[in-house]
């Protein structure tokens, strides 16, 4: 080495002057804490509760829970006690939450789950508490979610009031079953019923479950232990001891010894069901009779709602509401608002529930008389009173007309007078019981497709007088004027056009030469919003690897089973149903449903088509509705006669659990005596397709086309065992990380999109047969069912059907 080199200094990677945090020390430092506390080493603090004695560092308490925060580092006589004992917490979980102080962890499991949260809320644990409503709320079941909910309102976890409160909705008749439900005050059960959440079949079951309630007298038993909600044989959740019915009962309190009076103690979620055990036993009760919440109770039913013959036949004729005149006041005014005119129904609420069909008044406009003559006769059908009756007729003569109900207002589209196609349009106002003319189109149209769809009326395709149409139109009421928007793909006369979940389905339908099949979407873009459906798949473009469909145009989605024109559509529960028409050498009484949220198959079309249960005869010209959870198939024609006969589509009736002691009678529509349809003219079909049947002739089809062949639910908290625990992991920092722990692994069942049933199916316009039974979940309607209705009274043929919702039609005469 030469010269006098002072050395070569190392490269350095790190700067002159840097801060050093080892992460591990917190992880060190708290172990070794633990473990002192558990050699009892520099203790200075002794925690007794049951006469169970636990030392503890009143350091590592004040610094991980505020409780003792608040406890130790204040005036507080207990600040300088070496013991403190805690009222109200038991020995396990006071123990799990000394350790939770020093590890950050703490096991949660179906029996200490409510005590800890109990304890938690107590020592202002607020994630731990957080983590226990979450684990009640996916573990709730319809014996104790009731109890829950009040547990829940107490402590003010929101979040679990809110899935109580959604779980009690949705499960409401079964959870009527519980006997939980029948210690509910009545302030209680008046508050569920307002809810339009409420899940119930019908409001005359709603009827029948609330008179089950105030049948029910509460009695103390003397021979039980215990005062609980819910005796010790149901098991369902163990309140505390001087608990009085009032959630806000359930307050900690703290004395000279720190803690609660409330012993809510080795709580557990587990339930067993004995709803006819004799050892139930019950504490809450009320001074107030139970017959006294009666009228209240009854103005919550939607009245208005329930067909006329069970309100009188079963409703007024029971023991209780005929003794009580506020009652048949009641009655009398739900009297007045279904059967008199003048009568508003401001003082009922007749929206129906969420769960529940739109309820609403039938209107038949327009259409063809005996003679096969155009006119403008309305009729209308309320569901509650079973009958069809006459209304106020419109200025112009119309048959082959469109018609749709918006914002209350009912609208008359179009059509053929009986000599040339018509563009204006006229607008129903139930309120005034007037017809009123608004803009005319742009183009003439009979026999078009027409709907309400974000706000605006729609119609498309149709006959002009010389061809079939492909343009459609827009009708905005705001501006009351209409403008043209993109056009159909293929013209479409004497086709449906239905809005569903924010998209638009131009259905069948044909062009003067064949009938088609194929099923045209629209979509509205642009700035304007959108509301698309929860659907699994879409169809369209693909960009980033996200399927998109086109907007402002029309785009293609899955045919039909069967090619088919003049048939009647509608949406129905999420689904597009179809029924009757001509398929160019028959008519129809085959019913296709169409669900928009399966597919895309491998053409890219999505939806899928099901046939469903038929109608009893052939239909074409024929109108669907839909109103109080049934499905209406109006008038039409079988190839013979022009009709008057209704069907309607409905579920079977299921047997009543809460059946009164008197027979309750089941709800029937009341009906005119039916009339003689008097003989029509037979139509010829042999010869052509003149647009949308003028003369006699129901579109003959030249081409002579031969016709086509043809959840996851709760998890019920009793199945879980002790060791399907929950361990709830923090940091001294943030303790906001959640891990299994000896928990089994669940398989989740996705139910199929494509029913599994001996049934033709259709994604691209072929048919295949599938074996086995339709799930539920696929097809809603596998066991419904078609029946007679009531007869329309002057309607023949070519009849424009629509719904008006109930509230914003006029009353029935």
């Amino acid at each position: 080495m030469s010269g006098t080199s002072a050395g070569v200094k190392s490269k350095s990677y790190l700067p002159n002057s840097l801060n050093f945090q080892d992460r591990e020390i917190y992880k060190i430092g708290f172990t070794a804490l633990d473990c002192m506390r558990r050699d009892g080493k520099l203790c200075d603090v002794t925690l007794i509760a049951d006469n169970n004695r636990f030392t503890a560092h009143k350091i590592v308490l004040a610094a991980t829970i505020p409780f003792f925060n608040g406890m130790f580092l204040s005036n507080m006589a207990e600040s300088t006690k070496s013991e403190v004992t805690i009222h109200g917490l038991d020995a396990c979980a006071l123990e799990a939450f000394i350790g939770y102080a020093y590890t950050g962890l703490v096991q949660i499991n179906p029996r200490n789950v409510q005590s800890i949260l109990i304890g938690a809320n107590f020592l202002q644990l607020n994630n731990v508490r957080n983590i226990c409503c979450r684990y009640i709320s996916e573990r709730l079941t319809v014996d104790i979610v009731l109890p829950m909910r009040n547990l829940a309102q107490s402590f003010l976890c929101a979040e679990l009031v809110s899935a109580c409160e959604t779980y009690i909705y949705k499960n409401f008749e079964d959870i009527a079953r519980t006997v939980s439900f029948f210690n509910l005050e009545g302030c209680e059960l008046m508050e569920l019923l307002e809810s339009d959440e409420l899940n119930v079949s019908s409001e005359e079951r709603l009827f029948d479950i609330i008179m089950s309630w105030v049948e029910f007298e509460t009695k103390p038993n003397p021979d039980t232990e215990t005062n609980s909600v819910i005796s010790e044989s149901v098991n369902v959740i163990e309140l505390p001891e001087n608990y009085d019915g009032n959630v806000h009962s359930i307050k900690p309190s703290v004395s000279s010894e720190i803690g609660y009076q409330n012993s809510c103690c080795n709580g557990s979620l587990h339930s067993t069901h004995h709803p006819h055990s004799s050892h139930c036993s019950t504490q809450i009760f009320s001074s107030k009779p139970r017959t006294d919440f009666l009228p209240c109770l009854l103005r919550r039913i939607r009245l208005p709602l329930i067909p006329v013959n069970y309100i009188f036949s079963v409703i007024s004729r029971h023991d209780l509401i005929r003794k009580d005149i506020r009652c048949r006041d009641i009655l009398d005014e739900v009297r007045d608002v279904l059967l008199m005119s003048w009568k508003t129904s401001e003082f009922f609420n007749c929206r129906p529930r969420r769960c529940q069909d739109i309820f609403g008044v039938i209107y038949a406009v327009g259409g063809w008389n005996a003679d096969l003559e155009c006119h403008g006769i309305v009729e209308i059908y309320h569901p509650s009173l079973g009958r069809w009756e006459l209304s106020e007729s419109m200025i112009s003569k119309r048959s082959r007309i469109g018609v749709v109900a918006l914002n209350g207002l009912l609208y008359a589209i179009g059509g053929f007078d009986g000599n040339s196609r018509l563009r204006t349009t006229e607008v129903y106002n139930p309120k005034t019981g007037k017809w009123a003319t608004v803009a005319s189109m742009i183009c003439r149209r009979s026999a078009a497709g027409a709907a309400a769809y974000d706000g605006c009326l729609y119609v498309c395709g149709g006959f002009d007088g010389q061809t079939s149409l492909r343009t459609c139109e827009m009708y905005i009421p705001e501006q009351d004027t209409w403008k043209l928007i993109s056009s159909l793909n293929e013209p479409r006369s004497a086709g449906g056009l239905v809005a569903l979940n924010g998209r638009l389905y131009a259905i069948g339908g044909h062009n003067g030469l064949a009938v088609f099949s194929t099923v045209e979407c629209y979509e509205k873009g642009g700035d304007l919003p959108r509301t698309l459906p929860s659907s699994r798949f879409e169809t369209g473009h693909q960009n980033n690897g996200i399927r998109q469909n086109p907007t402002n145009v029309w785009y293609s989605v899955a045919s039909m089973l069967h090619r088919r024109c003049r048939h009647g559509s509608t949406a129905f529960r999420d689904r597009i149903i179809v029924a009757g028409g001509y398929d160019g050498a028959s008519f129809l009484q085959s019913v296709e449903m169409f669900d928009p949220t399966t597919g895309p198959d491998r053409n890219g079309l999505h939806g899928q088509w099901t046939e469903i249960s038929s109608l009893s005869v052939p239909r074409s010209r024929v109108g669907l509705a839909v109103t109080a959870g049934c499905l209406y198939a109006i008038g039409g024609y079988d190839g013979s006669a022009h009709l008057r006969t209704v069907e309607c589509f409905k579920s079977p009736i299921k047997q009543n659990p809460y059946a009164l002691s008197s027979n309750v009678l089941q709800s029937k529509c009341n009906t005119l005596s039916n009339l003689l349809n008097k003989p029509n003219i037979s139509d010829n079909y042999n010869n052509h397709v003149d647009g949308d049947d003028d003369d006699n002739n129901d579109d003959g089809i030249s081409c002579n086309h031969q016709p086509c062949s043809m959840n996851s639910d709760f998890e019920s908290i009793s199945s879980c065992n002790s060791s399907e625990a929950v361990t709830f992991v923090g940091t001294t920092q943030n303790r906001k990380t959640m891990t299994l722990e000896n928990s089994k692994p669940k398989l989740i069942s996705h139910k199929p999109s494509i029913p599994s049933a001996s049934v033709k199916v259709n994604c691209n316009g072929g048919t295949s047969t599938l074996s086995s039974v339709i799930p539920s979940s696929s097809n809603p309607f596998a066991d419904w069912k078609w029946s007679s209705g009531p007869s329309l009274i002057a309607h023949e043929g070519w009849v424009g059907i629509c719904v008006l919702p109930f509230g914003q039609s006029s009353s029935v005469h």
